[in-house]
């Protein structure tokens, strides 16, 4: 229903959706990311998944920005709008909308491989993220520098 609000589905369109949740993950996908949409999201997604909690909008920028340095504002806007459009609509911290899609995303007999998010490198860069920030470390980000 976001999806027909938003007008990226048309009414017509939903009887094509498929009746299984992998089906309808994949059909979400192909319609949300076309072309190499997907290849600009990846790396927001394989952080959201790497995290163990739930990460600010700022603190995700981080991490991405951590392998990225060129990045500009107007791209950075650009990637999260195209992962906005994924996310719980009633959280500040970015969440995926279903544990079940996070799942999907790492299951490559159910995603494909074109969409499939590379976790290792999400915790890359969230461990780059706390390098840069390694004078400043308390205890527990010392430990979550380690998980990562």
């Amino acid at each position: 229903l976001d999806g027909v609000a938003e007008g990226w589905v048309t009414l017509r369109e939903i009887r094509d959706i498929p009746g299984t949740l992998n089906g309808l993950y994949l059909w979400l996908c192909q319609r949300l990311y076309p072309r190499r949409n997907f290849q600009r999201v990846a790396p927001l997604l394989a952080v959201t998944l790497a995290a163990r909690q739930s990460l600010t909008p700022k603190e995700l920028q981080d991490a991405i920005r951590s392998r990225a340095l060129e990045m500009s504002e107007e791209e950075w806007t650009k990637r999260w709008g195209l992962l906005k459009r994924v996310l719980c609509p009633y959280s500040d911290k970015v969440l995926l909308f279903h544990h079940s899609f996070a799942e999907w995303l790492l299951d490559v007999k159910h995603c494909t491989q074109k969409y499939l998010v590379d976790v290792s490198q999400g915790h890359a860069m969230l461990a780059m993220c706390l390098t840069l920030e390694a004078a400043s470390l308390n205890p527990a980000k010392v430990q979550e520098f380690a998980f990562h």
